[in-house]
C-alpha cells in the first residue's frame, strides 16, 4: 500500500510539469485555434465566446455605474437593450462595409453579406442611442457617456483576445522581438493576406488589450475625484486615441486606407480627440450627479430582472459575432471571398 503511495508522489512532479508543458504550447499556439468547433454546416469560433464575455461585462459595468448615480438598473437595461443595442450593431456593421469601400463599389452585395464589425461604428452609434435616451429619461446625455466610456476599455480588451485568435487586426511583420505566426488557414490574416503563412508578427491585438485594461483601471482610479459629467467621457476620448494612433503604426491589416498612410481609424481617433478637448472647454457649465462608489458590482450580476435581458443579448452577440456558415469569413456561401 506504501509503495503505490509513494511511486505516485515521486510520479505527480514529472506529471505536473507535463501538463503545464502541453498547457504552455497550447497557449502559445492559441492564436491559431480560430474554430471552436462545427455543428454540421455551421462554424462556431473561437471568438464568439469572447465577445459574448465582452459584451457581458461591458454591460454589467455600465449598468453598476447607472447604479451608483441612482438609477434604476433594471429599466437601464432594457433601454440599453432596446435603443442602444440596435443603434450599436447597426453602427458597427455600416461602419466595416464602408471601410472595405473597393469592395463595396465592385460588388456591393458581397460586400454587404461579408461578416465583421467597426470598433469605432458601434461607439458613434452608442453615442446616438444614448442621446435619444437622455431625451426620454430626462436624464444627463454625458453621465450616460460616463456610464458606457468607463465599461468599453474593459470590454474591449476581451474583445482583442477574440481578435488575437480570430487572426483579424494583425500586427506588421516583426523582425525582432515580440511575435507570433499563423498557420490556422480559417483565420482573418491568412484569408485576406495568404502571403503571411508562418510570417513572425507583431501581436498588436495583445498590445491593445493590455493598454484598454490599463486605462480601465485608471478610469475606476478617477472614479472618487469625477469634477463633472463628462469627465470620464472626456478621458476616454483623449487617451484612447493617442493609444491607437501609436499602435496603427504596427498594424498591418485591411481596415481601409484614406491615403498618404492614414485610416478610418485615424480619421475617427481624430474626431475622438475633438469631442474630449470640446468637453473639458466647456467642463465649468457642465453639472455633475454624485455617484454612491460603495454599490458593488455583485449587485448588478446578482439582479435577476438585469440578467434576465444581460444573458439572452449575450448570446445574441455570441451568434451575431462568431457563428458563420459553411466557412470562417462568410454568412451564406459555401467559401470565404
Amino acid at each position: 500500500m506504501i509503495q503505490p503511495v509513494a511511486r505516485r508522489l515521486t510520479e505527480f512532479p514529472r506529471e505536473l510539469s507535463g501538463g503545464l508543458v502541453s498547457l504552455g504550447r497550447y497557449l502559445a499556439n492559441f492564436h491559431n485555434h480560430t474554430v471552436a468547433f462545427r455543428v454540421g454546416n455551421w462554424v462556431v469560433t473561437t471568438y464568439a465566446f469572447f465577445n459574448a464575455t465582452a459584451f457581458f461585462f461591458g454591460c454589467t459595468i455600465s449598468l453598476w455605474f447607472n447604479s451608483m448615480g441612482g438609477f434604476d438598473a433594471s429599466r437601464m437595461a432594457r433601454l440599453h437593450f432596446l435603443i442602444a443595442l440596435p443603434a450599436i450593431l447597426i453602427g458597427s456593421r455600416v461602419f466595416s462595409i464602408c471601410t472595405d469601400w473597393k469592395r463595396l463599389c465592385d460588388s456591393p452585395w458581397e460586400a454587404v453579406l461579408r461578416p465583421g464589425y467597426m470598433y469605432h461604428g458601434g461607439l458613434f452609434g452608442g453615442l446616438l442611442a444614448f442621446g435619444a435616451i437622455a431625451h426620454l429619461t430626462k436624464s444627463p446625455f454625458l453621465f450616460l457617456c460616463d456610464s458606457v466610456v468607463i465599461a468599453l476599455p474593459f470590454a474591449e480588451a476581451i474583445g482583442r483576445l477574440g481578435c488575437y485568435v480570430y487572426g483579424c487586426c494583425w500586427g506588421r511583420p516583426a523582425s525582432h522581438g515580440l511575435g507570433i505566426r499563423y498557420t490556422s488557414l480559417d483565420s482573418s490574416v491568412l484569408r485576406n493576406a495568404p502571403d503571411l503563412l508562418g510570417v513572425k508578427l507583431h501581436p498588436v491585438q495583445l498590445y491593445f488589450a493590455a493598454s484598454s485594461m490599463l486605462l480601465f483601471f485608471f478610469m475606476l482610479q478617477l472614479l472618487p475625484h469625477r469634477q463633472f459629467d463628462g469627465m470620464l467621457t472626456a478621458v476616454y476620448f483623449a487617451v484612447h486615441p493617442i493609444g491607437r494612433f501609436a499602435l496603427e503604426k504596427l498594424r498591418h491589416d485591411n481596415r481601409g486606407k484614406l491615403g498618404g498612410g492614414w485610416t478610418h481609424t485615424n480619421l475617427y481617433s481624430g474626431l475622438m480627440l475633438i469631442g474630449a478637448f470640446a468637453i473639458w472647454w466647456f467642463r465649468s457649465s457642465l453639472s455633475i450627479t454624485p455617484i454612491d462608489t460603495q454599490v458593488a458590482w455583485s449587485n448588478i450580476v446578482s439582479n435577476p430582472n438585469v440578467m434576465c435581458w444581460v444573458i439572452p443579448f449575450s448570446v445574441i452577440f455570441f451568434f451575431t459575432h462568431g457563428v458563420q456558415y459553411k466557412a470562417v469569413g462568410s454568412w451564406i456561401r459555401s467559401k470565404t471571398h
